[in-house]
């Protein structure tokens, strides 16, 4: 949550020069993917609180390793997708209070479906 938080900040500066097209991109990569990847991690330390609680007994070392196998690629690198996806459609840019998906995309719903697809759909299955 430190750099998304910093992302966030980041938003001041951006916003203030709006020609500054990298800058806001880079902003809204940043709160894509740490965004999402801070969802992961709550619902990986969650999964992993349950599995504690419902075996009343703490895990052992090697059931610990085996679930960061499983949680580090899922939590780290999973993100990465919806994150760089509105990249190919040149959808980042200024959206209203800080760069994300731009408020209007090419067609009607364009704008409405990356950021369904880059963000909510995974806020819902978290």
């Amino acid at each position: 949550d430190f750099f998304l938080s910093m992302f966030v900040l980041f938003s001041n500066r951006t916003m203030k020069n709006p020609e500054g097209e990298f800058a806001c991109q880079f902003q809204a990569l940043g709160l894509g993917y740490f965004g999402i990847a801070s969802m992961f991690w709550t619902c990986a330390g969650a999964n992993a609180t349950l599995r504690v609680l419902q075996s009343a007994v703490t895990m052992q070392g090697s059931q610990r390793e085996k679930l960061m196998r499983i949680f580090i690629p899922l939590c780290q690198c999973l993100p990465i997708l919806p994150a760089v996806m509105p990249f190919w459609f040149q959808a980042y840019g200024h959206a209203g209070g800080w760069c994300w998906v731009k408020a209007k995309g090419n067609s009607i719903n364009s704008a409405e479906t990356i950021r369904l697809f880059g963000w909510y759909l995974w806020a819902w299955a978290a």
